[in-house]
């Protein structure tokens, strides 16, 4: 389960998401400066792919502890302070996850019916990720908030 939670096994999906937007990108700027046409659904799908690699990494950035952060008071504080303050942290993530995770399945049901102008896609589909993600971070968060309980490190890299 740690290793689940650590979220290395997104890294993959991670490369081949950049590795396609980059290739998109990339097949619209030669095909509009090299041959004057433009592929019309590239702008959308690479917009698109973005927005996933964005949620999916910051995902992948909250299981590893890369978000920035001021630990300057944590550090400050003795052990059992900086415990208590972890777990309120992590508290106070977890409800932020669960509201917007919630809210965010609401969204996607609601825009299923949209389209997006160029490719035709329910809208939904692009907004899927945030409820993904969101479930996504507060299990991480949950583990961290566990094993700040029980008195070891939040992430255990």
């Amino acid at each position: 389960m740690a290793a689940f939670l650590r979220m290395s096994w997104l890294e993959p999906l991670l490369v081949m998401i950049l590795a396609v937007l980059v290739a998109v990108v990339l097949a619209n700027v030669i095909g509009r400066y090299f041959f004057g046409f433009a592929l019309t659904w590239a702008d959308e799908m690479a917009r698109f792919l973005f927005v996933w690699l964005t949620f999916l990494g910051a995902t992948v950035g909250l299981a590893r502890g890369a978000h920035i952060g001021m630990d300057i008071v944590v550090q400050a504080l003795p052990p059992r302070g900086a415990r208590a303050l972890q777990t309120l942290a992590l508290l106070l993530i977890m409800i932020f996850l669960s509201v917007w995770g919630w809210y965010s399945i609401e969204l996607v049901q609601r825009s299923m019916a949209l389209r997006t102008p160029a490719m035709g896609l329910p809208l939904g589909y692009i907004y899927a990720i945030a409820p993904i993600s969101a479930g996504l971070m507060l299990l991480v968060c949950l583990y961290q908030f566990v094993r700040t309980l029980r008195g070891q490190k939040a992430q255990d890299a």
